[in-house]
C-alpha cells in the first residue's frame, strides 16, 4: 500500500482509468479504497473495494482478492463490525496460504489477532504469535512491531496484565529504534501506547501531553474521538472537570458524526463521571443515553460499566432502589464464564510459545557444549565417549517425560474447567443458542412471529425494601424467584432475565409452538397460588409479598448481546406493551392484552377491564385472567412439556 500513502484521490483515479490490464487496475482500485479508508471516508472506501473484489474474481487474480478483502476488514473493524472483520481477514488468509505468500499470511494473522483483541478473545493468542514468528524469518520490522504492539494491547486491555504488556511493549520500542519506511506512522501508534502506560500509572500531565500531541494528526480519522476521549480523562485525573467536560462533548459529537457508537458511549460515561460531582441528576440521565445504547449496540463491556456508575450514582443521592437494580445486572454481566475460557487459553497458549523459545535456546547450548567436549576430549576413550552420550540422552528422556507429564496435566485442568464453562452456558442461554455460540463464535438475532412474554413486579417492594437489611433482602427476593425458575421450566418456558423485583420470561421461543400462550397463563397462576401461600403462611420467615403480573403475545427479535460477558435477551413492541400490562394490573391479578385473549379464550375464565393507553400503540384492551374452564387440558401440556 505504499504507493496509496504517496498518490493522491486524482492521481489513482487517473491510473484507473488508463491501466492497462485489469490485474494492474485492481490493484489501483485497492490503493484507491485503501486511501479512503486511511483519511476516514468509510464509505467511499468500502464502494471502491467493492469494484476491486469484483473485478478481481472476474479476472481470477487472487492477490487482488486477498488484498481487497484485507481491506474490506479493515474497514469493518473501524465500524465496530467485528464479526465481518474477521470474517473477511480469514478468507485473506486462505488466499495468502494457496499463494504461498508469507508476508501476507503475516499481515493477516496480525491484523486477525488484533480482531480478537478487541473482542477480548483468547483466539487472538493463536494468529498473533505465528504472525510474529513469520515476520522474524522475513526479517519484516514493520510486521513485527505490528505483531507485537497487538499483542501488548491483548495483554494490556484484555488480560489487564500491565507487567507482561510493557514486555511486549519494550520489545516493539526496540524495533523502532532500529529506523525503518514508515517509522512515523508507528511512532504514533507508540505514542497512543506511551499515553495509555501514563493514565494507568495515573501519570496525567505525561499523559495529557502525549494525547495533545497527537491530536492533529488524528483529526477527522478513526481515532479522533478515542484521542480526545483520552485528553478528558487525562484532564480529569488532574481535576481540571470544566476542560474535562468540554473535550469530552466534542468526543461524544465526533463519534456521533462519525457513526462510531461504540467510542460514543464510552465518551459518554467518562462524561457522566466527570459531571456526577456537581449536577448529579444530568450525570444519571447521561448514563441512561449510555445505556440504550450500549445495550442496542450490543457493547457488553461498556453495558457493564454504565450499570456500575448508575449503581454509584444512586447510591451517592440515596435512590437505593434503583441503586440495587442496577448493581445486580451489573454482577450479572460481570459474572460472564467466557473470562475462564479466556484465562485458560491464553495462559496455556503462551506456556507452550515460551517452552517452544526456551527448548530452542536449550538446543543451541547442547550443540555448543558438544562440540567443546569433542574438542577437548578427543583424545578420550570411546567408552568414555559413549557412557557421555548416554547420559545425555537419558537426560533428554528425562525432560521430554517431564515435560510429556505436564502437558497431559495441563490439558486435563483445562478439559475440565472446559466442562464446567459448558455446563454453565448451558445454564445461561437456550441449549440451541450455546450450540450456535461455540460454532461459529458469535449467535445470529432470530425473529419470532408469535411469542408470550411476561412481566411480574412485587407491589410495594420498594418501600418494603427500605426496612430490609442488604443480606435479607436478597434472600428473600431469591426464594421467590428460585421458585419462579422451577415453575417456568415445568411449563418448557424461557426465563430472560431479573431487574430488582421485576422478573421476566417467554414462551414460543427458541422453538415455536402451538401452545406458548396456554402455557404462559399456567405458569402464571402458579405463580399467584405461590405467593399467596407465601403470604399466608407466617411461619416460614419470608414476609409475604402481594404481585402483579402483565402478559401480551407478538412477535420478538431474540438474540445474544456481544461476545463477551453475554447476556440472552428479547427486543420488540411486544416486550413494551407486556411491561404496560403489567404496570396497569391489579395486586394478585394476571393482566393480559386482548391479543393473548384471542389465543386462550377458550381455556380460561376471562374478564374484560377497559382499556389503556400504550405508548406507540394508542389504547390497547385488557382482560383479567380469572380461572381454568377445563383443566383436562393442563394435563396434555405438561406432558408435552415433558416429552419436548
Amino acid at each position: 500500500m505504499g504507493f496509496a500513502q504517496e498518490a493522491s484521490v486524482e492521481e489513482l483515479q487517473k491510473n484507473i482509468a488508463t491501466a492497462k490490464n485489469d490485474s494492474i487496475k485492481t490493484d489501483l482500485y485497492n490503493d484507491l479504497a485503501f486511501l479512503y479508508t486511511t483519511s476516514g471516508d468509510l464509505e467511499q472506501g468500502k464502494a471502491t473495494v467493492d469494484q476491486a473484489l469484483k473485478l478481481a474474481k472476474q479476472v481470477e487474480y487472487p492477490a487482488g482478492e486477498a488484498e481487497a478483502l484485507k481491506i474490506l476488514g479493515i474497514i469493518s473493524s473501524y465500524q465496530d463490525d467485528r464479526y465481518n472483520a474477521i470474517n473477511y481477514s480469514k478468507q485473506a488468509l486462505d488466499l495468502y496460504r494457496k499463494l504461498g505468500d508469507t508476508l501476507g499470511m503475516a499481515n493477516m494473522e496480525s491484523n486477525i489477532g488484533a480482531f480478537y483483541v478487541d473482542i477480548g478473545s483468547a483466539l487472538a493468542i493463536d494468529y498473533i504469535i505465528p504472525s510474529i514468528q513469520k515476520s522474524e524469518q522475513l526479517k519484516d520490522t514493520v510486521r513485527i512491531m505490528s505483531a507485537t504492539l497487538n499483542l501488548a494491547a491483548f495483554y494490556f486491555n484484555k488480560m489487564k496484565q500491565p507487567e507482561k504488556a510493557e514486555e511486549y511493549f519494550k520489545q516493539a520500542k526496540a524495533y523502532l529504534d532500529t529506523g525503518f519506511e514508515g517509522q512515523e506512522d508507528w511512532s504514533l501508534n507508540y505514542q497512543a501506547y506511551q499515553g495509555e502506560f501514563a493514565l494507568y500509572k495515573e501519570e496525567y500531565e505525561a499523559a495529557l501531553a502525549i494525547f495533545e500531541k497527537m491530536l492533529p494528526a488524528e483529526e477527522g480519522g478513526p481515532y479522533h474521538s478515542e484521542t480526545l476521549r483520552k485528553i478528558g480523562s487525562s484532564l480529569y485525573g488532574l481535576k481540571r472537570n470544566r476542560e474535562a467536560e468540554q473535550v469530552l462533548v466534542q468526543a461524544i459529537e465526533v463519534a456521533e458524526t462519525a457513526q462510531s457508537f461504540e467510542d460514543m458511549v464510552s465518551a459518554q460515561i467518562l462524561y457522566g463521571k466527570v459531571i456526577r460531582e456537581r449536577s448529579p441528576q444530568q450525570a444519571v440521565n447521561v448514563f441512561e443515553e449510555a445505556l440504550d445504547l450500549a445495550a442496542s449496540g450490543g457493547y457488553l463491556y461498556e453495558l457493564e460499566q454504565v450499570h456500575l456508575e448508575l449503581y454509584n450514582t444512586y447510591r451517592n443521592i440515596g435512590q437505593y432502589s434503583d441503586a440495587l437494580r442496577h448493581h445486580e445486572y451489573y454482577l450479572e454481566l460481570k459474572d460472564s464464564i467466557l473470562n475462564i475460557e479466556v484465562n485458560d487459553k491464553v495462559r496455556y497458549a503462551q506456556l507452550n510459545f515460551d517452552l517452544d523459545k526456551k527448548e530452542d535456546q536449550i538446543q543451541m547450548l547442547e550443540q555448543r557444549s558438544e562440540i567443546a567436549d569433542l574438542q577437548q576430549k578427543r583424545q578420550k576413550s570411546v567408552t568414555i565417549a559413549t557412557i557421555a552420550v548416554a547420559g545425555l540422552l537419558l537426560l533428554l528422556v528425562l525432560g521430554m517425560f517431564n515435560r510429556y507429564k505436564f502437558i497431559k496435566k495441563a490439558n486435563s485442568l483445562i478439559n475440565k474447567e472446559k466442562e464446567r464453562s459448558e455446563n454453565l452456558l448451558l445454564n445461561i442461554l437456550p441449549e440451541e443458542t450455546a450450540q450456535e455460540l461455540k460454532e461459529k463464535g458469535s449467535v445470529k438475532a432470530k425473529h419470532f412471529d408469535s411469542v408470550t412474554v411476561m412481566f411480574t413486579d412485587f407491589v410495594g417492594f420498594t418501600k418494603s425494601s427500605e426496612t430490609m437489611g442488604p443480606e435479607e433482602l436478597v434472600r428473600n427476593v431469591d426464594y421467590f424467584f428460585s421458585k419462579f425458575d422451577t415453575i417456568i421450566e415445568k411449563y418448557g418456558l424461557e426465563k430472560i432475565k431479573t431487574i430488582g423485583d421485576a422478573y421476566m420470561c417467554a414462551a414460543g421461543l427458541p422453538f415455536p409452538s402451538e401452545n406458548h400462550a396456554q402455557k404462559m397463563l399456567l405458569a402464571a397462576l402458579d405463580i399467584i397460588d405461590f405467593v399467596d401461600q407465601v403470604r399466608n403462611d407466617p411461619n416460614d420467615g419470608i414476609p409475604g409479598f402481594e404481585i402483579r403480573i402483565g402478559i401480551h403475545t407478538g412477535p420478538v427479535v431474540a438474540g445474544v448481546v456481544g461476545t463477551k460477558k453475554f447476556a440472552y435477551d428479547i427486543w420488540g413492541d411486544t416486550v413494551n406493551v407486556a411491561s404496560r400490562m403489567e404496570s396497569g394490573s391489579h395486586s394478585g391479578r394476571i393482566n393480559i392484552s386482548e391479543t393473548t385473549y384471542d389465543l386462550v379464550r377458550e381455556q380460561f375464565k376471562c374478564t374484560y377491564r377497559g382499556e389503556i393507553e400504550v405508548k406507540n400503540k394508542g389504547m390497547l384492551k385488557m382482560y383479567f385472567v380469572n380461572s381454568i374452564k377445563d383443566k383436562s387440558f393442563v394435563t396434555e401440556v405438561l406432558e408435552e412439556t415433558k416429552a419436548g
